[in-house]
């Protein structure tokens, strides 16, 4: 690293050279961060928010001092070497927005590392599908799956599979009955495998966790049954439009859309929805919804509370150039108060004066 390489192939975007891979972890131009030990732990479990017990002026460490970066995985995703602190030699995935949380990974040094990617490279593996895979085989990534008492090791275990084209028959196995894993994450990793490699012999798994207790684990679920084109698929999706999360709910109404599925029917019950994110999402979908019911949909968000509901109104108005309702926005405009909304108010008028 200091004499031969100084930057080349590697990981991710490659192996940057020596002074930028200091000069993007010391950002801030902060005096002895190399030096400092390195806050990271391995087998520690970081979680997402691990990022706001530290401030560069306060006492604690700064999070990725006594580190260098070593390889870019595009944004703000490197995977950094420890060269000081209890890891050091150990290599790390860190995200400079602080998530997802970071992990020490499991090679034992950077030339263990770096040969790994090698190795695995030329074995064919989808190495950018899986940054920070455990090393090791299928069979090595199946006993951990199974037995290993780390939820999140598990997990781990579980996406570095996505390096591999063939899953065999004994792995497709093992992430069938994960299940009854009591960790959400290990489920729900095992459904992004199932839908990247579209293992549709998971089909009933995946049916029993799209009515998982966990959001994200039915979300996953979901997309693995949109990659395996099941038939059923847009009464699944209507199912996800009465889900308690949010998320689920914005999931469905944009596959409802892109499906070309979705009717002013779906959407009404979310354009009174109590959270104003929400009500904003279901009338922006106005624009593309079917039925007789869009235009009183359309005509109610007009008169909405929240001026970022009566702008999607608006604008969903003039994508469907709906010039029934051209009563409707000249009476808004003589109320409006929010100057972005008045201002699309008078493009709208405009554009269907012209129809």
């Amino acid at each position: 690293m200091t004499e031969l390489g100084d930057g080349g192939a590697g990981p991710g975007f490659g192996l940057p050279s020596l002074s930028d891979a200091y000069a993007i972890v010391n950002y801030d131009n902060i005096a002895g961060q190399l030096a400092a030990p390195s806050p990271l732990r391995s087998g520690v479990r970081y979680r997402d928010d691990w990022w706001d017990n530290y401030t560069d002026s306060g006492p604690d460490p700064v999070p990725h001092q006594g580190t260098i970066a070593v390889a870019h995985h595009g944004c703000d995703s490197y995977t950094v070497l420890i060269v000081t602190g209890t890891a050091r030699g150990r290599l790390a995935m860190l995200d400079f927005t602080g998530v997802p949380g970071p992990y020490v990974l499991e090679d034992d040094d950077f030339l263990s590392w770096y040969e790994r990617w090698l190795d695995e490279l030329a074995a064919g593996y989808r190495i950018g599908l899986a940054e920070g895979k455990i090393p090791g085989d299928q069979q090595r990534l199946v006993d951990i799956l199974v037995t290993d008492a780390n939820a999140a090791r598990r997990a781990r275990a579980a996406r570095s599979m996505l390096a591999f084209d063939d899953l065999r028959p004994a792995t497709v196995a093992a992430l069938a009955n994960v299940a009854v894993d009591p960790a959400p994450e290990v489920r729900a990793e095992a459904m992004r495998v199932a839908a990247a490699r579209v293992l549709t012999a998971l089909v009933p798994v995946t049916r029993d966790l799209f009515n998982d207790p966990n959001a994200t684990v039915r979300l996953a679920a979901f997309d693995a049954l949109s990659a395996f084109g099941q038939v059923d698929l847009p009464a699944l999706a209507r199912r996800l439009l009465d889900d308690s999360s949010a998320e689920a709910r914005t999931r469905a109404i944009r596959w409802l859309s892109d499906a070309d599925e979705l009717s002013g029917q779906d959407l009404a019950p979310l354009c009174m929805d109590p959270d104003v994110r929400m009500r904003r999402t279901a009338v922006h979908h106005l624009f593309a919804a079917r039925g007789a019911r869009v235009p009183g949909l359309l005509a109610n968000a007009l008169t909405d509370a929240q001026p970022l509901v009566r702008l999607a109104a608006v604008q969903a108005i003039g994508r469907r150039a709906e010039a029934g309702l051209r009563g409707q926005l000249i009476d808004a405009l003589a109320t409006e108060t929010d100057a972005m909304v008045r201002t699309n108010l008078q493009r709208v008028l405009a554009d269907l004066a012209t129809r």
